[in-house]
């Protein structure tokens, strides 16, 4: 009996990488397990059952197909994924219209602010129907840009920091005696001296050269240690923000063909304002049930005396619809 001789771990042959794009399109439509005769029935493969069995299983060992039970098809793996789309998927490029607009849209707002990843994330969800994430590229140790301090109160005073990623934190420092208007501008300058355009660990170093005990002094020591807990509190994080659209598309996929509450869930996370009337109404009518008085409300009644005063309204709808599910 001849041995089958196996495929080389490396690149994929165009039959394999054929068949590997095929089964990964068919999962993504069915969100089944894929078998090699759907395979052969559906598409125009070119080759018998038998071969795409021996193929699939090439793959599996490859690590780009798994196997989830004993009689069932292939799923593609996360390095079947990654290799059809850095491997076998060649660019494809967006429609000049497409391109024009996307390019008037990111003219309109502020490069790196908050409005321009959302406009990011929105793209993304909007050209490729899925879902889209946005986050702003992170250093591994961030630089302190600028910094400000500007008297708050008698006792209290403003630290304004802008980072190297445009982040801007804002923190209040106690006094331990009033600054003049003059005092505190020459501490800023002292201030901004010593820290500007460091990385925590530089800034840390500047710290143990301060020695100096007047209040000026001590307030400068202050606000450079409260810059330092700052900087080391951002570097630590993974990432900064993360800006999510289009989480709405997520649930065409056929995974949640079937989860209508899911998807009306998803909905509302879609729409803030929307978020904030239904929160608003749902506040009020618990506010009613806790009330000191007599009158407790069920909620169809709450619902009558709801619409009494303001009409119907979508979000109470959406409120009773929860309830009743």
């Amino acid at each position: 009996m001849a041995r089958r001789r196996d495929r080389p771990a490396g690149p994929l042959d165009q039959r394999a990488q054929a068949i590997l794009r095929t089964i990964i399109e068919e999962y993504v439509i069915t969100a089944q397990p894929v078998g090699s005769q759907v395979l052969v029935e559906r598409y125009q493969l070119g080759v018998s059952s038998a071969t795409v069995r021996n193929i699939m299983a090439d793959l599996e060992r490859a690590g780009f197909l798994s196997h989830p039970h004993t009689s069932a098809g292939r799923v593609p793996t996360d390095a079947g994924y990654r290799l059809l789309v850095e491997s076998i998927t060649g660019t494809v490029s967006l429609a000049p219209v497409e391109q024009l607009m996307i390019r008037h849209q990111f003219g309109q707002v502020e490069y790196a602010t908050e409005q321009w990843f959302r406009l990011a994330a929105a793209t993304l969800a909007s050209v490729t129907q899925e879902a889209g994430l946005a986050t702003p590229a992170k250093a591994t140790a961030t630089r302190l840009r600028h910094l400000d301090l500007v008297p708050a109160g008698e006792r209290t005073a403003g630290l304004v920091l802008v980072l190297s990623e445009s982040t801007v934190k804002h923190c209040l420092l106690g006094l331990e005696q009033p600054f003049t208007a003059e005092e505190m501008e020459r501490v800023a300058t002292r201030l901004s001296a010593l820290v500007a355009g460091g990385t925590a660990e530089t800034i840390e170093t500047a710290l143990g050269q301060l020695t100096g005990t007047s209040p000026e002094d001590r307030l400068v020591r202050s606000a450079a240690e409260r810059a330092l807990a700052v900087m080391r509190e951002f570097d630590s994080a993974a990432v900064e923000d993360v800006f999510s659209e289009g989480l709405l598309n997520v649930m065409a996929a056929p995974e949640f063909s079937h989860s209508e509450k899911l998807r009306r869930v998803f909905v509302l996370l879609q729409d803030r304002d929307y978020l904030g009337r239904l929160g608003a109404l749902a506040a009020t009518y618990c506010l009613e049930q806790m009330g000191t008085m007599s009158h407790h409300y069920t909620l169809p009644e709450f619902a009558t005396r709801y619409r009494g005063n303001f009409g119907d309204a979508p979000e109470l709808e959406d409120l009773l619809k929860t309830r009743e599910t």
